[in-house]
């Protein structure tokens, strides 16, 4: 089965964001069912990351990079962060030759992700089974929490029918489609995110040098706010004075505006499993946010104890036993004791982790993950190959 496949926000490995996580997930999917894979990719060359990202999917059958520093007027289009300037850009990457060739190359199946990557069903080759990954609906995510009722009306209304040129849209988000399947006729699915946990036996907690507190993610808008508040609000005030000491993970780290020697920026890791065992408690202070919080799924699966705001615990129902869930901007207070209270309990610390895994095994596992992948598109794909015989 031959598959080409494409991906907005530069190179996934080393993974550094939920978009990331997702996407690796189905190059995995991929792989262990055989498929040959051909990637494009939109973002920045450059060559220690291309270097990385072609060792670990050496597997690949092709890789096309579309070079974000190349074309200022696309740069241009893609910083501008509205829904129809991103439409905008992937139809004006539809005028380049070498991009047009890349697209249209006879596949079983073009893989986009993102909606407003749809200008590119134009070059698809006819045959082709067409899928979208939404990741999110991104009429909301474009937004950033704005109460923009007439914008927001006019851009699901694009998005809807966006939906309906695809024959199949992923969602990772339960509410997201339900949401979109009352407004779309389009073959909309819910897709639980597939997650690789710990096994139930798995240490969970490393001995020695530790961090008291972690969160990981990229600079996405909501991430940098969310941190630079909980810092001010509640480590500061309430954490600080117990020697508390805090990591901050990811890309995230370059916009921050924190110096603080109890708060360590570490930036890109190696071995972020590494790092979650070195971490007592995991914390999501996201206040805007649409779809599933991928990072929470990634600290459970990696059996940690997760103190979250109900933003940061949004897509993820069924959970109130294995995190906590506070609002962090009305108890601030309550949110540091209960900080304190795990970090100087470790049995606390592992029954919450125990329960973390149980849940993502019940909830998000990998197998299910591939049982549901193989049930929407192996008839998709056979329908196809019917159709061109």
């Amino acid at each position: 089965m031959r598959v080409t496949y494409y991906y907005p926000w530069g190179f996934f490995y080393p993974v550094n964001s939920g978009a990331a996580a997702v996407a690796m997930q189905h190059m995995e999917y991929f792989r262990s069912r055989g498929f040959k894979v051909r990637i494009v990719i939109w973002g920045d060359d450059q060559p220690s990351n291309r270097l990385m990202f072609e060792r670990r999917f050496g597997w690949l059958d092709e890789l096309y990079i579309l070079n974000s520093r190349r074309d200022f007027d696309f740069l241009r289009i893609r910083t501008a962060f509205t829904f129809h300037d991103y439409l905008n850009a992937h139809v004006a990457i539809c005028d380049l030759p070498e991009f047009r060739k890349f697209i249209s190359a006879d596949v079983d199946l073009l893989f986009l992700n993102y909606i407003f990557s749809a200008p590119f069903l134009d070059l698809a080759p006819r045959n082709a089974a067409r899928v979208v990954e939404s990741v999110d609906i991104m009429s909301k995510q474009f937004l950033l929490g704005r109460n923009a009722p007439l914008q927001l009306a006019r851009d699901l209304s694009v998005e809807r029918d966006l939906y309906a040129l695809f024959d199949l849209v992923l969602m990772i988000s339960q509410a997201e489609a339900e949401f979109m399947q009352a407004r779309s006729s389009a073959n909309i699915e819910y897709v639980p995110r597939g997650m690789e946990r710990l096994s139930r036996d798995a240490v969970l907690e490393a001995d020695g040098e530790t961090f008291d507190l972690l969160f990981v993610g990229c600079p996405h808008p909501p991430n940098a706010e969310g941190v630079h508040w909980f810092y001010e609000e509640v480590f500061a005030p309430h954490l600080k004075p117990h020697g508390l000491r805090w990591a901050i993970a990811g890309t995230i780290g370059e916009h921050l505006r924190l110096a603080d020697e109890n708060v360590h920026i570490l930036g890109r890791v190696d071995d972020l499993n590494a790092l979650y065992r070195r971490s007592k408690v995991v914390i999501v202070p996201i206040f805007n946010g649409e779809g599933i919080s991928i990072k929470t799924l990634e600290a459970l699966s990696r059996g940690k104890p997760v103190v979250s705001t109900p933003i940061g615990a949004r897509g993820i129902s069924g959970c109130d036993e294995c995190m906590l869930k506070i609002c962090f901007k009305s108890a601030a207070e309550e949110v540091a004791r209960r900080i304190l209270e795990l970090t100087r309990s470790r049995q606390l610390r592992e029954e919450y982790g125990r329960k973390a895994l149980e849940y993502i095994e019940s909830h998000f596992s990998r197998e299910k993950f591939y049982l549901q992948m193989d049930n929407l598109l192996m008839p998709l794909l056979d329908r196809t190959r019917r159709l061109c015989a």
